[in-house]
């Protein structure tokens, strides 16, 4: 039994996606207090906070008063990598307990760094071409250009050709903090998730997901569009990674935590492109916890204050055999002005299924100017649904995708579709 009621927690986020963060530290009896440089305006969660400043986090001295005052017995961070650095110097200065490590921040960030350990462990990820010895001549395109250090679609290009590869190159250097890019063979396949839980260096699936992606033919690695439980490759998912991750897992030394591997699934082959060990905002736990009765974000609280990822009855529960289907939809707009959204009661109409409503969290107002650049800007909000079988599932998306409207100045509907036609 996880006991946090009166413990205390900082939070470095506060955009929209942390309220359903802090509903549930306030389900736990947690105090939350929220830190950052950023109005309630830009960071609305705020509101929702027992607490909140308006001080830029990396002030390592301002943190340290803040965490004396607030009596302050752990850290939360979430869903950008951008925010690890301060967050680990933040717990290292406050002797508060921190889930990663310098290493696992390399392995974390460091796409290279994370192959690497990939292949010592045994798993598959793609062939990619050394740029420190690049004869254009040998490349086989369509190739994808990835900043090795960013996250969030940020900075990443696809080349169908020769002329195209310098400017991708280009743009993923100015995204990179160390000045570095991985250049891949570009799979036209399927895109899935797997996701783990790490109690004391085991290694346990909790899920398999299918992450369907919009069209794009601008050259902008496509965006996913939602996230849909379990993966249509469960089977084969489990029988490419449980061995191998849990060799990975041992090779970093990873000991508690989440871990969420991004796949891309071709004919019967699996690769990993891309780890993540922070929460990510798909909203995960609370289909893990309809499932299973575990709540990720619970652990992570534990984790936080107490430095330990739940008690012995946590590998009794865990599984993934996932009974009914479940979604995280994004809802994604193209290029223009926002003027007009709809109002909650409309979105929440939309998602409600069989007397089940799911969450709904806008992320853009009135007055943001999109950029079609390819990352995740263009991502308006998401919304979550749930039913007994697959199709069930996704004749529920197609119907929001068709009902669901963000209008620009033109008053033309900005929503853009966010899967292929074989998933919704």
């Amino acid at each position: 039994m996880i006991d946090l009621s009166g413990k205390r927690i900082l939070f470095l986020e506060g955009e929209n996606m942390l309220i359903p963060v802090l509903e549930k530290a306030k389900k736990y009896g947690i105090y939350s207090v929220i830190v950052n440089m950023y109005s309630t305006e830009m960071n609305p969660a705020k509101l929702v906070a027992d607490k909140h400043y308006e001080v830029n986090f990396r002030d390592i001295h301002a943190m340290l008063e803040i965490i004396e005052k607030e009596k302050i017995d752990g850290i939360f961070t979430a869903f950008t990598d951008a925010n690890i650095d301060a967050f680990c110097a933040i717990c290292e200065a406050a002797d508060l307990p921190c889930y990663t490590t310098e290493k696992l921040c390399d392995v974390m960030v460091n796409k290279a760094t994370f192959k690497s350990f990939c292949r010592k462990a045994g798993v598959p990820v793609i062939e990619e071409y050394d740029m420190n010895d690049l004869k254009i001549e040998e490349i086989q395109f369509p190739v994808i250009v990835k900043p090795v250090d960013n996250s969030g679609a940020r900075g990443i290009s696809v080349c169908a050709d020769a002329s195209s590869l310098p400017a991708a190159v280009e743009r993923g250097l100015e995204f990179s903090k160390v000045k570095d890019v991985v250049i891949e063979r570009y799979i036209r396949a399927e895109y899935a998730l797997a996701d783990f839980i790490v109690q004391n260096g085991k290694c346990f699936l909790v899920t398999t997901v299918d992450k369907p992606v919009n069209d794009d033919d601008k050259g902008n690695v496509n965006l996913p569009g939602a996230y849909i439980y379990p993966s249509k490759h469960d089977a084969l998912i489990k029988d490419a990674l449980t061995e191998s991750v849990q060799k990975f897992v041992d090779l970093i030394d990873y000991k508690n935590g989440i871990l969420c591997l991004e796949l891309i699934v071709e004919g019967d082959k699996v690769y990993a492109i891309e780890p993540q060990f922070r929460y990510g905002g798909k909203f995960q736990d609370v289909f893990i916890e309809a499932e299973t009765g575990v709540d990720e974000i619970q652990l992570m609280f534990d984790f936080a204050v107490n430095g330990k990822f739940g008690d012995d009855t946590l590998p009794k529960q865990i599984h993934a055999d996932f009974k009914r289907h479940y979604v995280q939809m994004n809802i994604l707009v193209d290029e223009g002005t926002i003027t007009k959204v709809p109002e909650e009661a409309f979105v929440k109409e939309l998602i409600t299924h069989n007397g089940e409503t799911g969450l709904y969290i806008p992320r853009k107002t009135v007055g943001t100017v999109i950029k079609p650049d390819g990352s995740m800007i263009q991502m308006y909000g998401k919304i979550t649904l749930s039913a007994d079988t697959r199709q069930e599932l996704l004749d529920a998306m197609r119907d929001f995708q068709k009902k669901m409207w963000v209008l620009d100045e033109k008053g033309d509907n900005m929503i853009i579709k966010s899967m292929p036609d074989s998933y919704c």
